[in-house]
């Protein structure tokens, strides 16, 4: 599934010829060079969107952005959470009291007049 041309492999194709006819008119040894390095790596990324596009089709990724399941023999895996996310969720249960007591009654326990 190609929605975009940058993520159309054939389009990066067509840029690395593009880059390869220019290089043909060029006299200039340096800039020719440069110009076929650019081709090499239009190729290469046309090579990327070609791979992309077809771990989509297999159902490696999804559509959402950012988002990607994990395998299978990944996803019994345990991670440990990192220690500032405990930090804050004990933090959070800490102070969850007075914010009930806030959203009911009001209160502020004399904090503020």
């Amino acid at each position: 599934m190609v929605t975009s041309p940058i993520n159309d492999p054939k389009h990066w194709r067509e840029r690395a010829e593009e880059a390869r006819v220019h290089d043909e008119q060029i006299t200039d040894p340096e800039s020719k060079e440069a110009m076929l390095r650019i081709a090499e790596d239009y190729e290469k990324t046309g090579e990327a969107r070609r791979r992309t596009a077809a771990k989509f089709r297999r159902g490696h990724y999804t559509l959402a952005v950012g988002f990607r399941p994990l395998p299978l023999h990944r996803a019994r895996t345990l991670h440990p959470i990192p220690p500032f996310h405990v930090a804050m969720f004990v933090l959070f249960l800490l102070v969850l009291p007075f914010i009930l007591k806030w959203f009911f009654t009001g209160s502020t326990y004399g904090i503020y007049p």
